[in-house]
């Protein structure tokens, strides 16, 4: 491990190859990954492995915008989501060593929660199908606040420990899911769950620039800068103190070592890992794949198990692939929110991994709207907007739900409704015919307290979708 880190570089190919078909799936990656960095789609670092060596690892534009400072392998990013392998992890640390069962119940650990705890396996838990509502989802407003804490967390589920579904029934992801495995193996462990993985886990597999943000650091050594946008500085993330489920910051290169160290018996063993990744025991999500114990199974058959899991919150989005039976790996980090709104990025990049040819996204409407507003105003992007995709209609790709997404940038990150409309009344001139924007449109007419323009947007987009409720509703309140 410690000759691999040496040929780390990350702002140049890996200067040795171990075969020509890895130098050509490097290659793929670098080209496309600089397609999506060139066009304002990507900002980051990338890294792959074949069978457990490093053969590509590179950067792609700032860790610091406003100081045009390059990323570095000490860059530690916020990886959020991917924080549920290590969660796992430890759950499967704690039952090999028969400290608990994954059929043991919620209730055994929580007995102050209402009966209904009393159905929920710790199974159950790591494979999201408790029936625990998502704690950052709609249904909560925690979200919300300034700052986030387990207490506050526990405290909201309690309160409303109502289950969506019966236990075992079907399959939706909840982060409220890994917050009380992170709690039980606090019970379990007689520590925290910062001290308890970067003991079992950091230390051990030498991981030197991780850390559990659970509010014990006053400041994230070696984090970088996220970004909503290349010029939009945000810090979304240090909100959220929560553990088990998204509050794991880390470098690349740590990544790898956690990566690699599953492929031994250093954190657990493989016969653990194995039921892990058992998708028969599991339900099909709407996405196509299944969940097994803290990792979604893309692709199992006899010859190969292909596993993944992705992060995102704040201004970083990033994917931990793994193909686990011929040791291939694939990581993506990045610090601005293009990643998701891309998603072809991660198929793209996964698909080279498997031998195929990625498909390339168009370019989004928006790094060039946005662009054009920062630089010269909100005229000028309705503008450019316009012009674009009348003269280059397939270059770019402005879908219905880009360009609402768009205009509710200027409602929830910059409190600006005037331009949020204006985007809107530009977007409808492209489909005039779309219920949602017309919803939306009606929505932020609302805020502007334009009551009658309101109930004409509204009563459009009926016209186009009768069984909106939404539509539905507003207008009974606004004719009220």
């Amino acid at each position: 491990m410690k000759n691999l880190k040496k040929n780390v570089s990350l702002l140049i190919f890996c200067g040795l190859l171990s075969t020509i078909n890895a130098q050509t799936k490097s290659e793929k990656i670098d080209d496309l990954l600089t397609f999506y960095n060139e066009n304002g789609m990507f900002n980051g670092m990338a890294l792959v492995a074949e069978k457990g060596e490093i053969v590509f690892t590179k950067a792609y534009g700032y860790a610091n915008f406003e100081d045009k400072i390059p990323f570095d392998s000490t860059s530690v990013f916020a990886i959020a989501s991917i924080t549920k392998p290590y969660t796992a992890t430890g759950i499967m640390m704690l039952k090999e060593r028969g400290l608990l069962s994954y059929e043991d119940k919620l209730n055994k650990y929580f007995p102050d929660l209402p009966n209904a705890a009393s159905s929920i396996t710790i199974r159950n838990l790591l494979t999201h199908t408790s029936g625990i509502a998502d704690i950052r989802g709609r249904r909560y407003k925690v979200w919300f606040m300034p700052l986030i804490t387990d207490e506050i967390i526990y405290d909201t589920l309690k309160s409303d420990f109502q289950l969506l579904f019966e236990p075992g029934s079907k399959y939706e992801y909840s982060n409220s899911n890994y917050f009380y495995l992170a709690k039980i193996i606090e019970q379990i462990s007689e520590m925290s769950y910062r001290e308890f993985i970067e003991e079992k886990i950091f230390k051990p597999v030498g991981m030197r620039n991780s850390y559990v943000d659970d509010g014990f650091w006053d400041s994230i050594p070696n984090r970088i800068n996220g970004y909503s946008y290349y010029w939009n500085n945000t810090d979304y993330d240090l909100r959220d103190k929560g553990n088990g489920y998204g509050n794991i910051y880390s470098s690349i290169y740590d990544q790898f070592l956690f990566d690699q160290a599953l492929y031994t018996n250093a954190l657990v063993k493989q016969e653990t890992l194995k039921e892990a990744y058992d998708e028969s025991l599991y339900l099909d999500t709407e996405r196509g794949y299944k969940y097994g114990l803290g990792w979604r199974i893309l692709h199992k058959d006899d010859s190969s198990i292909v596993v993944s899991h992705n992060g995102a919150i704040g201004g970083f989005n990033n994917l931990l692939w793994r193909d686990v039976t011929n040791k291939n790996s694939l990581i993506i980090l990045t610090n601005s929110w293009w990643l998701k709104e891309t998603p072809e990025i991660i198929w793209g990049t996964q698909a080279v991994m498997v031998g195929k040819d990625p498909t390339r996204a168009k370019i989004s409407i928006q790094v060039l709207f946005l662009d054009n507003w920062y630089l010269h105003g909100i005229d000028a992007a309705l503008n450019k907007m316009r012009n674009v995709i009348a003269e280059s209609p397939d270059k770019y790709d402005y879908s219905e739900d880009l360009l609402n997404n768009l205009a509710f940038y200027f409602i929830y990150s910059r409190n600006e409704p005037n331009n949020a409309k204006n985007v809107l009344e530009c977007s409808l001139e492209i489909y005039p015919k779309s219920a949602n924007l017309w919803d939306s449109l009606g929505e932020i007419n609302s805020m502007l307290d334009d009551k009658k323009a309101a109930i004409i947007c509204y009563e459009k987009s009926l016209e186009f979708d009768p069984d909106n409720e939404n539509a539905k509703e507003m207008l009974d309140k606004l004719k009220d």
